[in-house]
Parts: C-alpha cells; structure tokens; sequence
C-alpha cells in the first residue's frame, strides 16, 4: 500500500494544527470570567487559524513549484 501524498500530509498536519488551536482556544474559555480575557483568547483563535491556513497554502504552492 503506498504511503500518503506530500499533499495528505500537509493537510493532516494543518488539521491536527487548527486541533491544537481549538484545544487551547476551548481551555482558554473554559477557564476564564473574563471578557478580556474571552476576547484575547478569541483573538488567538482566529490569528492561530489563519497562520495554520497560510502556513498550509505556502506549503502546497511550494509543492507546485517544485514539481514543476
């Protein structure tokens, strides 16, 4: 059985990334009273999303280019 594309692997690794995300996202409200705090934590979430996203689209544009 062959192994997984460059392509399924870079996506397996962007989804356990926005995991993480989530996880920290989900710990943060859970432990907090504050609506500081709820906004920064909301405000990490979506910076966090985001990087993983471009992290994840540079990563197969790089692929593209070089198998060009």
């Amino acid at each position: 059985m062959p192994g997984k594309s460059d392509q399924e692997i870079i996506q397996a690794g962007y989804e356990a990334s926005v995991g993480q995300v989530y996880a920290i996202f989900f710990e943060s409200m859970a432990s907090t009273q504050s609506e500081g705090t709820q906004r920064q934590a909301e405000e990490s979430f979506i910076r966090g999303v985001k990087l993983a996203r471009q992290v994840r689209d540079r990563a197969l544009q790089l692929l593209e280019v070089g198998n060009r």
